[in-house]
């Protein structure tokens, strides 16, 4: 879990973890995957999303070489990529699957 806090609050909040085969979703590979990122509504628009995103990037390909997320009840499964965030620690996410 990754957290963003101001004043000692928790403000936002991301995660990242490894997962098995088919734990996403049905179908779904083994590996690491971004879940969605939280943030108050009165710190919108101020990078918090983005900075929690970049940090599990960075995270992840610290350990693996890609990520996956799961965009949407309807797809069922996983992307391969997430765009448009750039981390310096690791590949170039661009694109999807």
């Amino acid at each position: 879990m990754f957290v963003a806090k101001a004043n000692g609050r928790v403000i936002g909040y991301g995660r990242a973890a490894r997962l098995a085969a088919d734990e996403a979703a049905p179908g779904t590979p083994a590996g690491y995957y971004l879940s969605g990122v939280l943030v108050d509504p009165a710190w919108r628009g101020r990078g918090i999303a983005t900075a929690l995103t970049r940090a599990r990037l960075c995270w992840v390909f610290a350990r693996a070489a890609e990520v996956f997320y799961v965009a949407g009840v309807a797809r069922k499964h996983p992307s391969r990529t997430v765009a448009p965030f750039t981390c310096a620690c690791g590949p170039t996410a661009v694109g999807a699957t």
